[in-house]
Parts: structure tokens; C-alpha cells; sequence
């Protein structure tokens, strides 16, 4: 694999997506598939075994749960929208999930709620997150705030010089790491 190259293959990188109760469907849903197409491995890690309820009511099945799961076995993250952050908040294996990957060098993605709660567990001033309305890319934290349908579009060319959400995280996904953290 070249990580020079200006192309942003993700073809079997596994990437986890963190749920729990009250997430958000539609950003679920569109960045999983945004990850398939492109060929990435996803996997559902959710709050419990039986299954996870979306805001607007509907089951997912995750394919993990929290304490059967090591953040060390996947990629990347994403931890769509919704009311579930505050559940997440509040469960010590999913705030260590973030810090773990963030400490190694671990593509991350967030958009709408779940980017305070990435701040959180990141916690350093040097990554800089999205506020209202924008997409923003440092250390290959990805954050973006707004509606889902907007966000969650994939580009036909993803580069490093990509705008959008998934482009940019699909981007830091294909780079394998972000060894900037580690350098500055």
C-alpha cells in the first residue's frame, strides 16, 4: 500500500460505528453505507447484545457490544448523532473507545452531538472540531454539524483536498493512521 498516493482505497479496513439508545438512524445508516461501497469492513458496536433503538424507535442488532469489543481491533470510528451521546457519556468502555483510538492514531468520525462528546475524550486544544454548520479535519478527527442527508453524501473523487464529511474521513480511513498526532 502506498500511503503517498492520492487515492483513498478503504477496501476491507474494518471500521467500527458506536450506538446506543435514542442514535440517530438516517447518519447510522448513510455513513454505513457510504463505508460499504467503498468495500470498508463495518461493524455495529452497540450499548447492549439484544439490540439498540434508534430516536425514532426502530431495533438495530449490533454485531459487538461495548464490553466484548476492543477499539485496538478496528481502523476507524464514527459515532453518528442523537440523544444516545449522553448514554455514551455515561459508559466508561465507550469514552475509552475514543481516547484509545485517538491514541493510536486512529481515524475518527463524529457528527452533530457526538462531537462534544469526541472533545471530550480527546480533550486537547491543538484538534480543532466543527461548530454549526461546517465540516472540519484535524489529526484525523473528523467532526461535522448539520443535516445528515447533506453530510452524509460521498463525492464520485475523494482526495485530501475533499470537503465533504464521509470524503474526508474516507480519506483519513485510506491514509491508515495519522501520524501528525504523533509528530507534533
Amino acid at each position: 500500500f502506498d500511503y503517498l498516493s492520492d487515492s483513498a482505497q478503504i477496501a476491507t479496513r474494518r471500521v467500527a460505528i458506536l450506538i446506543a439508545d435514542g442514535f440517530d438512524l438516517n447518519s447510522y445508516r448513510d455513513m454505513k453505507s457510504a463505508l460499504q461501497k467503498q468495500n470498508a469492513f463495518v461493524f455495529t458496536i452497540g450499548s447492549q447484545r439484544q439490540g439498540v433503538t434508534s430516536e425514532s424507535g426502530e431495533k438495530v442488532i449490533p454485531d459487538h457490544h461495548f464490553p466484548g469489543m476492543r477499539s485496538t481491533l478496528f481502523d476507524a470510528t464514527f459515532v453518528p448523532g442523537g440523544k444516545h451521546v449522553s448514554v455514551l457519556a455515561k459508559n466508561g468502555i465507550a469514552k475509552h473507545w475514543i481516547s484509545e483510538s485517538f491514541a493510536h492514531l486512529k481515524p475518527i468520525a463524529g457528527v452533530n452531538e457526538a462531537v462534544d462528546f469526541i472533545r471530550k475524550q480527546i480533550n486537547l486544544d491543538a484538534v480543532k472540531y466543527a461548530s454549526n454548520g461546517q465540516v472540519k479535519e484535524s489529526y484525523g478527527v473528523v467532526t461535522a454539524h448539520g443535516a445528515p442527508a447533506e453530510l452524509l453524501q460521498v463525492s464520485s473523487n475523494i482526495s485530501r483536498e475533499s470537503k465533504g464529511f464521509v470524503d474526508q474521513f474516507i480519506w483519513q480511513i485510506s491514509r491508515h493512521r495519522n501520524w501528525q498526532r504523533e509528530l507534533d
